[in-house]
């Protein structure tokens, strides 16, 4: 036995500290919000303006076409 206490053993405010710290870890990754699904994921109507008085609608399914089906297309002479 000895009189002179150990300077290098583990310390009970570290352990504490790290226990804190990983309850605190937990705790944040339940209360972390769940990935809400995107509500404009379905929307199927775009608007695009600016677009030449010599625009043809075979122009605008030809440019959209590669990014899905484009289901229909405004009279574009009547649009002004």
């Amino acid at each position: 036995m000895s009189t002179v206490e150990r300077l290098d053993k583990p310390s009970a405010y570290y352990a504490a500290k790290k226990r804190r710290r990983s309850d605190r870890e937990e705790r944040d990754r339940d209360a972390q919000p769940k990935q809400e699904e995107d509500p404009l994921k379905d929307a199927t109507t775009i608007y695009v303006g600016n677009l030449s008085f010599y625009t043809t609608e075979e122009q605008i399914h030809e440019l959209f076409s590669k990014y899905g089906h484009t289901f229909s297309l405004p009279d574009m002479q009547n649009a002004v």
